[in-house]
């Protein structure tokens, strides 16, 4: 049985009043007690019979979780519940004190975008003027949705925003993610799907569409509780499940669209990025991770690239289309080719518009252009290219737009005219009648609207007085002259200030009636204009702006990564991962790294704080992803051509909404390691057991770290728990420092510099001095590795009598000292260092000038009779720590000959 998984569209209802209770904003709070259950809109005077509030009553009821926007005039309005929602997440005020309000025509959208962005759904009713009827009909324009947040009825050069799919789940063996962009009329289905893989789908979805009937009876409890399950991991705002074959009809009736228009296409491509992957590396919008995308393309980029490369990396390519996106870059960089600049027309746009019929004269001149620059493109030796997005014949196309509008120069619209000084104030209003029809060649209306405005220019031309352009009652007339009569303006009242004729008055209304006539048939010839592209030469159209897309897309992001000095990685056949040069992808200068990593190789990363541990976890990552996807990354080397990178960072905190605390939320993301991770699989796991107690956080690293080698998984494991070392076989792992100049080198790290961090992000010295203290009583492992140092000095010295002084960091020794010699060792956390002196302190304000790391460094300090018995006293300790393998700084005076005194 396969169960389709929904959550709950925001809405109101005049049964339901949840969400008033989420209202905020005093001004819409202070309207909600006057509202009314009496009528659907909650307004209290719901309207006579007949009337307009009637009507809009009726509407409310037909969408009654949808805000409900009816054009009055010069405004949309909304009354009611509606109404605070605008006050609400609009910022509107309210009309006179009651529940009404409104926003002026030229700010829908804008009003619109505020809604959807709160989650919500509009109903859209415009105006219309029936023939003969002074009283104005209305009627449903548009549903617009979180997925659909465009209205298309704005007017001309409508900008569409970014807008989310849909998405449905369907639970069987696997997981099948079913999304439909409601603007580009298509339905995507990728099958076979993980629990996170499907999560990562979901997560650039719109928000829930709608209430759905719960699973049928035949469903067992099993069934049941795994949907209701699934639900919660993947989409926690999940209330209720129904049946996938009531999906699209739900879908269709509640977004009033034809089924019979939407495409279906399955997905071959390989599963999504895991999601903590995609956050980590920047593709999910979290705000303390450096976007990816932004950093792969020119400062100056094509809002069409940034897109295409995140849907790119975000679900990658399989081996064949990342072969041809790596060949393809390769030739871009060696290749003088240059493509044209085209408008940007997104695939939604372009459905959306042809099948709403809603097609301008600009919008059809940008489908033009795209054509002809496809077709440009199209004429290049670019081979991998066209194995990503095969070119089509767009002739006919062409043809059949170019037989329906025609583009012109800049016309002189007053050219016969005497006067030139007031064709200038004239020109505006000829382009305001004539911008919707001048373009259009199909309609002999054109030139009758032409031969009018004619007329018109040569009796303004013999007008006594200046001619002036009334914008807000679009007409031409005259400033005040004596002895002429007013001209009317649009609520049929004479203008005071201004005259006119009456050839001037017949030649106006009769240009103006010949514009109308020809506006109708122009609107008429693109919509039909838009039927014949929609129903003939869709195809055509989206293959031109998806080749014009990713030729763009593939052209920045190689001039980007020329620029930044980037690199085309090889593949591999084996899991072997070789990154030389290795740099962060948000940092244009950077220490970089060398990264190897063989087949089946576990290695544990160790370092203090601020050292760049997760900087390398994260780099890696993104650089292996980018490889695997055929892009440049900041690396040189070798990565495998099919890789999944599983990158688990730091813990980030509880997860309230699905009832999990921090460490219950780590022990989801390693419990997906071990699920769907091989031995094909990147493994990178930063500082695991942060949310629980150190003791079990080291038991249970050290036991994942030998599962990951028993899987034979290539994995770089992160952490601070240095108890978990001895714990490990040392053979079986590799072991890799960072140091506080972010470089790595082989070898372990033992010191955290906690304390050194906290001082540097300033936290009270009386705090820090307070942990000083409990360090020096606890027994943790600095302690327990500075009495292993004082037994190696006091053996041998050759008893337990002499005095083992410890200096503290940024600290002088004690006066005792100064002026006599001594031996010392300095503990640098992962390495020490030995000497001898006469002059100790000016010798250790030497050594802590170097940096962080050795000013930070505890000095143990051991007082010698003279110069020579200090110098035996450096040579016998540097050799005797050399042979337990301590590290050391140096050991070139362990070479030194031993002198003993006479008679000893």
């Amino acid at each position: 049985m396969r169960v389709v998984i929904v959550a709950v569209v925001r809405g109101l209802s005049s049964s339901s009043s949840s969400i008033l209770g989420e209202v905020r904003r005093p001004a819409a709070v202070s309207l909600i007690p006057q509202l009314v259950k009496s009528n659907p809109l909650g307004f209290e005077s719901g309207g006579k019979e007949g009337t307009m509030l009637f009507e809009v009553a009726k509407w409310k009821a037909e969408h009654p979780k949808k805000v409900v926007l009816v054009r009055v005039g010069e405004f949309y309005e909304a009354w009611g519940y509606d109404a605070v929602m605008l006050v609400e997440h609009c910022g509107l005020n309210a009309m006179g004190g009651r529940a009404r309000a409104g926003c002026p025509w030229r700010n829908i959208q804008q009003t619109l975008d505020c809604l959807t962005r709160a989650g919500l759904s509009a109903a859209v009713y415009e105006e219309n003027d029936p023939p003969g009827t002074k009283r104005k009909a209305r009627s449903l324009s548009q549903i617009v949705t979180p997925a659909a947040p465009t209205y298309v009825h704005a007017g001309d050069g409508v900008e569409f925003r970014d807008a989310k799919p849909y998405a449905c789940v369907a639970v069987d063996e696997s997981v099948t993610v079913t999304t439909l962009d409601v603007d580009a009329r298509s339905v995507v289905v990728t099958a076979g799907l993980t629990e996170d893989g499907a999560r990562a789908m979901c997560a650039d979805c719109a928000p829930p569409l709608y209430y759905v009937e719960p699973v049928t009876e035949g469903a067992s409890r099993r069934q049941r509780g795994r949907a209701k399950k699934l639900a919660r991991n993947i989409c926690p705002d999940a209330r209720e499940i129904f049946l996938e074959n009531n999906l699209w009809t739900v879908v269709g009736s509640e977004l009033r669209l034809d089924l019979s228009d939407v495409r279906v296409e399955r997905s071959e491509r390989r599963r999504p990025l895991f999601a903590t992957t995609a956050r980590e590396i920047g593709l999910t919008g979290a705000e303390e991770v450096p976007d990816l995308v932004p950093h792969l393309l020119p400062r100056v980029h094509s809002r069409s690239s940034a897109q295409f490369l995140k849907r790119w990396i975000q679900v990658p390519p399989d081996a064949a289309r990342a072969d041809a996106m790596r060949r393809l870059q390769r030739l871009l960089r060696f290749t003088d080719v240059s493509f044209p600049k085209t408008p940007y027309l997104p695939p939604q746009k372009l459905v959306r518009l042809l099948a709403e019929s809603e097609g301008r004269v600009s919008f059809f001149s940008d489908i033009l252009a795209s054509c002809r620059a496809a077709r440009e493109v199209a004429g290049h030796p670019l081979p991998p290219l066209f194995e990503l997005v095969p070119p089509v014949d767009t002739t006919p196309l062409e043809a059949l737009i170019s037989s329906y509008i025609e583009q012109e120069e800049e016309e002189d619209f007053c050219s016969s005219s005497s006067s030139s000084s007031s064709s200038s104030r004239e020109d505006p209003f000829y382009r305001r009648n004539e911008e919707s029809f001048r373009e259009v060649v199909i309609i002999p209306e054109r030139d009758a609207a032409r031969a009018a405005r004619r007329r018109l220019v040569d009796v303004v031309a013999g007008l006594p007085g200046e001619v002036v352009y009334d914008v807000a009652n679009n007409l031409l007339c005259m400033k005040k002259v004596s002895g002429f009569e007013s001209p009317l303006d649009r609520h049929n009242k004479p203008l005071g200030s201004k005259s006119t004729t009456p050839e001037l008055v017949t030649a106006l209304a009769e240009y103006l009636d010949a514009c109308e006539r020809a506006t109708r048939a122009a609107t008429l010839a693109l919509r039909t204009l838009c039927s014949k592209v929609y129903s003939r030469h869709l195809d055509a159209a989206l293959a031109a702006t998806r080749l014009l897309e990713t030729a763009t897309a593939a052209r920045e992001h190689a001039h980007a990564a020329i620029e930044k000095g980037w690199d085309l990685l090889d593949v591999a056949v084996d899991n072997t991962h070789r990154l030389e040069g290795l740099r962060p992808y948000w940092l244009d200068s950077a220490v970089s790294n060398d990264v190897d990593l063989r087949a089946g190789e576990v290695t544990v990363l160790t370092g203090p704080n601020e050292s760049g541990k997760s900087t390398v976890l994260r780099s890696v990552a993104a650089a292996t992803i980018l490889a695997t996807c055929g892009l440049h990354a900041p690396a040189r080397g070798t990565v495998p051509s099919s890789c999944d990178v599983a990158l688990r960072a730091a813990p980030r905190g509880d997860v309230p909404l699905l009832g999990k605390s921090a460490f219950a939320a780590e022990m989801d993301d390693l419990a997906l390691i071990f699920r769907e991770c091989d031995e094909k699989s990147l493994v990178l796991v930063d500082e695991l057991g942060r949310g629980t107690s150190a003791t079990e956080a080291t038991a249970l690293c050290a036991s994942v770290l030998i599962e990951f080698k028993d899987r034979n998984f290539t994995s770089i494991f992160a952490t601070h728990l240095f108890e978990v070392l001895p714990l490990l076989p040392s053979p079986s792992f590799s072991f890799v420092k960072s140091d506080l100049e972010y470089r790595l080198e082989e070898g372990v790290c033992r010191s955290s510099r906690a304390l050194a961090c906290a001082a540097h992000s300033g936290v009270p010295e009386a705090v820090l001095n307070r942990a000083r203290e409990f360090l020096g009583t606890s027994p943790d492992l600095d302690d327990q590795k500075k009495k292993t140092l004082t037994q190696h000095v006091r053996s041998i010295l050759g008893g337990d009598d002499r005095e083992i002084v410890t200096v503290p960091p940024r600290c002088d020794p004690p006066p005792p000292l100064s002026g006599s010699s001594c031996v010392y060792a300095l503990d640098l956390g992962d390495q020490l260092y030995v000497g001898e002196s006469d002059a100790l302190r000016a010798r250790l304000r030497a050594h802590r000038a170097k940096g962080p790391r050795w000013e930070n460094a505890v000095a143990l300090v051991m007082p010698a009779r003279d110069k020579s018995q200090a110098r035996n006293l450096e040579t016998s300790l540097i050799r005797s720590l050399l042979k337990r393998k301590v590290p050391l700084v140096s050991k070139s005076d362990a070479n030194h000959q031993i002198r003993r005194p006479g008679g000893a």
